[in-house]
């Protein structure tokens, strides 16, 4: 009895290790196995999910459709040579100038304003070597995330393709009535005219993604005293002028006028004068 209970713990231990020794040689296998399914298993289920989101949010910042804009003021030497830098740094990152008007201020001073294209990759690139053309009176920069309309436009030019593919194959392979012939050329032809237009807003916004628009306003510093200080003083001596000569012309009148008079008085003056000196002679000579 004593062997029989023995022999029984002996076949349970035999069984048990060998048990064991199958789960220690294949549980690797299934581990392995495990994580080559799914690069996200074992993680703890927020990590996986905010792996998840990070790759969905890369994904679609690559796809991004962004229109570039900005704006500068900047005070300048001389216009005429800022303003030919300018285009110069403008078709240096791949664009050109798309626009230009310009003024003459008071004091031969010169004002202008440049609308330049640049390539969007090097919008940043150019901006920068724009305000080194002079003192930035100010700077912007915008930029509007236009992905969202340009995906609708290729999805409904999508749409408009196939009903077109879809209607020259029918006017291909059917036969139909003369009207019903007609109306469908007159169908095809609204979306041929459909399709051509949302082709045309595609392009002029994948033009606008690719180019980025800097409009820069070019003007040479102003005087030492400021434009129409001295205006009111100028005036002032303009409407003097007359006055002037108008008082002038009055004196040279009374000069004339009273010259005459001057003359007689200063001859009965000498006259006078004279006859006192006779007289005071001629008393001395009587005393003595």
């Amino acid at each position: 009895m004593k062997r029989l209970r023995l022999v029984h713990l002996l076949v349970a231990a035999a069984v048990v290790t060998a048990a064991m020794v199958l789960l220690f040689l294949i549980a690797p296998r299934y581990r392995e196995a495990g994580f080559a399914k799914s690069p996200l298993a074992g993680m703890h289920p927020a990590s996986a999910r905010e792996v998840s989101e990070s790759a969905a949010a890369g994904a679609v910042a690559v796809d991004r459709k962004l229109v570039r804009t900005g704006s500068l003021s900047i005070e300048v030497g001389r216009y005429a040579e800022a303003a030919e830098e300018a285009v110069g740094i403008a078709e240096a990152h791949g664009g050109y100038l798309s626009g230009a008007r310009a003024t003459r201020e008071a004091g031969n001073r010169q004002r202008g304003t440049l609308t330049l294209s640049v390539e969007a990759r090097s919008f940043d690139s150019a901006f920068r070597k724009l305000k080194n053309l002079g003192r930035v009176e100010s700077a912007a920069v915008d930029a509007q995330d236009v992905t969202r309309a340009y995906a609708d436009l290729e999805t409904r030019l999508a749409v408009k393709r196939d009903a077109q593919a879809r209607l020259l194959e029918i006017l291909r392979t059917r036969t139909g009535t003369l009207s019903d012939l007609v109306e469908a050329e007159r169908e095809l032809s609204r979306l041929v005219e459909e399709a051509e237009k949302l082709e045309g807003e595609r392009r002029y916004l994948a033009k606008q993604v690719e180019l980025a628009t800097i409009t820069i306003e070019l003007f040479e510093p102003a005087a030492f005293l400021r434009d129409g200080a001295a205006a009111p003083l100028l005036e002032a001596a303009r409407d003097a002028l007359p006055l002037l000569a108008r008082s002038a012309s009055m004196m040279l009148y009374a000069v004339a006028a009273a010259s005459p008079w001057v003359l007689v008085a200063f001859l009965v003056w000498k006259l006078r004068k004279r006859s006192r000196v006779r007289r005071l002679i001629r008393l001395a000579g009587a005393e003595g």
